[in-house]
């Protein structure tokens, strides 16, 4: 027989006795089987609830919110609910009573439904990823099976990244000169060194709308121009500075023309190691620039190209 170990030291008729006690007890308490339904349900309800719990903290530590993202979105359901709550009548409440995964599975139901659609990258650009990252740095790999942004109602270009390059501009903007002739400038003479921070590195796509020139940044209620600062408080997502750089490569390897002729593209997806934001685009030289604006600027010139993710 075994024994609590902190009565371990009592005599052993004094085990014994407890033992007695201990299953006298225990077949006193038993419960009749509708009773032990009812208790295996609500012990099932319970690791359910925990489960979900449990799952949504690994989903949020391992794609890496912030604490203030995930605050702001739980403020922003809760509100969703206590509105819906506002307008429920009494005699449907009943159906959420008891229910709970009723009304977390239709949040994240609405939730999801404003995220992009996502779809398996085609053959075609599977083949044109392939052999660009091939020819142009050296990088052999298949992106066979890579889930992308599906495609929108307008004209969108894909943008692979491989891991790489995602957070190594200085590399890309190396390949890029050598297709400009050399006409190039940019500010920095190690672009990975001045701009090391970027929204998004490893191998990945998004879409940006398929125009030659960034569109126009603007409030069209305020009447006034946006800057960086504007935009991340609007919680837009924009392209990074790696991907406007292999964005404009491809473009000019396909097309033989540069993006951005007449106006600047701001990578606020990026920041130098000053907080400053960079940008790219063609002055009238035709010399491709790498420039760096501060997070205020805001004019008619300085566009933003939106990530599609």
């Amino acid at each position: 027989m075994l024994y609590i170990d902190e009565f371990s030291t009592l005599k052993i008729s004094h085990k014994t006795r407890l033992a007695g006690d201990f299953w006298l007890s225990k077949t006193r308490d038993q419960k009749s089987p509708a009773q032990q339904k009812a208790s295996a349900k609500t012990a099932c309800r319970e690791e359910r609830k925990e489960a979900r719990m449990n799952n949504a903290s690994v989903s949020l530590q391992t794609v890496g919110h912030e604490v203030g993202q995930v605050q702001e979105i739980n403020m922003a359901a809760l509100r969703g609910v206590t509105g819906f709550l506002k307008r429920l009548p009494s005699p449907h409440a009943q159906r959420f009573v008891g229910n709970p995964s009723l009304i977390t599975d239709a949040v994240a139901s609405a939730l999801e439904a404003l995220l992009p659609k996502r779809m398996i990258i085609p053959h075609n650009e599977v083949e044109r990823w392939n052999k660009y990252y091939h020819d142009e740095h050296g990088i052999t790999h298949s992106f066979e099976g890579l889930e992308v942004p599906a495609e929108m109602k307008y004209p969108t270009r894909l943008i692979v990244m491989h891991t790489d390059v995602s957070n190594r501009p200085q590399r890309v903007a190396i390949v890029y000169k050598k297709r400009c002739a050399d006409k190039w400038w940019q500010y920095a003479d190690d672009l990975d060194v001045a701009v090391p921070k970027h929204d998004r590195a490893s191998t990945y796509a998004i879409r940006v709308a398929d125009v030659p020139e960034a569109p126009k940044g603007f409030d069209e209620k305020r009447q006034k121009n946006l800057s960086s600062q504007d935009a991340w408080d609007r919680g837009w997502i924009i392209t990074t500075l790696p991907e406007r750089l292999i964005d404009g490569d491809m473009y000019l390897r396909e097309h033989k023309k540069h993006l951005d002729r007449t106006v600047v593209t701001v990578c606020a997806g990026s920041r130098d190691a000053d907080g400053d934001v960079p940008s790219v685009d063609l002055d009238i030289d035709g010399e491709v620039r790498v420039n760096y604006w501060l997070a205020s600027n805001a004019n008619d010139g300085l566009r933003f190209r939106l990530a599609i993710v």
